[in-house]
C-alpha cells in the first residue's frame, strides 16, 4: 500500500463516483481530494501544485494504452507512485422505467460507448458524449426528455438514484483500465 503524506491533495477525474474517484475511494478514500473536468485540467493542475498527486487512465484492456496521458507523463517531469486496475462494468440507466426502443440518445463517455457496440448497434440512437461515465449520468438528470439514457458504472447509477435498464453491456466481460498515481519529480 502507497503511503501518502496525510496533507496529500489528490486530483481525479470527476465528478463522484466516475472509474477514476472508485479508484481513488478504494485506496485514498482518507486524503483530500479534488475532481477536475477532464485529463488536461489534471495534468495542469499537477504541474500548478494545486494538487499533490493524480490519478489518470493510462491503459485499457480493450483499446490499449491511452497514448495521450502516457505521452504527457513521459513529456513533464512526473513519476509514478502506484499501478491500479480496476474491472470495468458498464451499464444502461434511465430516470424513469421506459423500454428499450423508447431511447432515443445516450449520454456516454466515447470510450464507454465503444466498448458498448454490440449492445448498441441493436437499438437505433444517438450518442450524446460526456467527459466521464459519471458525467454522464449528471447530463442525463439534466435532460428533460424522459427518452434519454446514459451508460456509465453501477455504482455512480446507484449514487444517482437511476434505474438500470440494461446491465454488463460492454462489449467484452475482461474489460480492464489501469491507472496509476503521478507525481511531480520534485515532490
Amino acid at each position: 500500500m502507497i503511503q501518502l503524506p496525510k496533507d496529500n491533495i489528490i486530483g481525479t477525474l470527476g465528478p463522484k463516483f466516475s472509474f477514476h474517484d472508485i479508484v481513488r475511494m478504494e485506496n485514498f478514500k482518507n486524503h483530500k481530494y479534488v475532481y477536475l473536468e477532464n485529463f488536461k485540467a489534471i495534468f495542469n493542475a499537477l504541474q500548478n501544485e494545486t494538487i499533490h498527486t493524480a490519478l489518470i487512465a493510462v491503459k485499457n484492456s480493450i483499446h490499449g494504452n491511452i497514448n495521450a496521458n502516457i505521452n504527457t507523463i513521459s513529456s513533464n517531469e512526473l513519476v509514478v507512485l502506484g499501478t491500479f486496475e480496476l474491472n470495468i462494468s458498464l451499464h444502461l440507466a434511465i430516470k424513469t422505467s421506459i423500454s428499450l426502443n423508447q431511447i432515443k440518445n445516450i449520454y456516454a463517455h466515447p470510450v464507454a460507448w465503444n466498448e458498448c457496440q454490440h449492445f448498441l448497434n441493436k437499438i437505433d440512437v444517438n450518442h450524446i458524449p460526456s467527459t466521464s461515465n459519471s458525467q454522464a449520468l449528471k447530463d442525463l438528470i439534466s435532460d428533460n426528455n424522459n427518452d434519454s439514457a446514459a451508460i456509465s458504472g453501477a455504482e455512480a447509477i446507484q449514487h444517482y438514484g437511476l434505474l438500470k435498464i440494461g446491465e454488463d453491456i460492454q462489449d467484452k466481460e475482461q474489460n480492464i483500465t489501469t491507472f496509476m498515481l503521478l507525481a511531480k519529480k520534485n515532490n
